[in-house]
């Protein structure tokens, strides 16, 4: 059974062109009668952003401009995961027509759901440039580079853990509700709207797993001086 999985993985892998086109389909059939497109997306995100940062940094009595990049990185690649992880949860059971017609490896719905949101991710990647241009920051081609390995490292992590709850949801369909609820909860208690202290970090006070995915890629960018 790991050998067919296997196999599926590396199959569905080869088929990068037909995954690849189902997803930007989908994007254009998503907005095709929309001015802005995708970037109504990235608009919203932004004011979001925006309108928490000035709340928050005043009551943490934080500095605007960086906790306005802390905010706009934790919650950038916590959409990216939360979207991710809910929409390929479902992926079986929303294509299972499709899989029922076409003899097809399984795991290409999973690569189109994350290529999917890959390409959102770097729409909404606009407002990391302008925070970081507004916090003054200045990043070097090194710390770009050791983010985008971060970003790698999260996505393969995604890909497997979407594989395994697809499989699950379509054989539980209740399982898609808790998990929802459990990313609720995930997104509370993990810093990504407030920053946590020293004794917070000795007591483990949020999810380390969430908290080290995001980590992977913003502890870089917020370093940079």
């Amino acid at each position: 059974m790991f050998k067919l999985a296997l196999l599926d993985i590396y199959g569905g892998l080869k088929k990068i062109q037909f995954w690849n086109y189902m997803a930007w389909q989908e994007i254009i059939i998503r907005y095709r009668r929309s001015v802005l497109g995708p970037f109504w997306i990235t608009a919203s995100t932004a004011i979001y952003v925006v309108s928490i940062s000035i709340v928050f940094s005043t009551l943490f009595s934080q500095d605007i401009k960086h906790y306005l990049l802390y905010l706009s990185l934790g919650f950038l690649i916590w959409n990216y995961i939360n979207q991710t992880v809910i929409e390929s949860a479902d992926s079986f059971i929303a294509c299972a027509s499709f899989i029922k017609q076409i003899r097809i490896e399984r795991s290409v719905f999973i690569y189109q759901s994350i290529i999917r949101n890959v390409y959102f991710f770097l729409h909404n990647a606009l407002i990391l440039v302008v925070c970081l241009i507004f916090s003054d920051s200045t990043c070097t081609f090194y710390a770009i580079s050791k983010a985008l390995f971060g970003f790698s490292i999260l996505t393969i992590n995604l890909f497997f853990l979407s594989l395994t709850l697809a499989c699950l949801c379509t054989r539980f369909m209740d399982l898609r509700q808790i998990v929802m609820s459990v990313l609720q909860i995930g997104f509370l208690v993990t810093p990504i709207m407030w920053i946590p202290t020293e004794s917070m970090h000795s007591k483990h006070f949020y999810l380390s797993g969430i908290r080290f995915s995001i980590s992977l890629i913003s502890s870089v960018l917020l370093c940079c001086p």
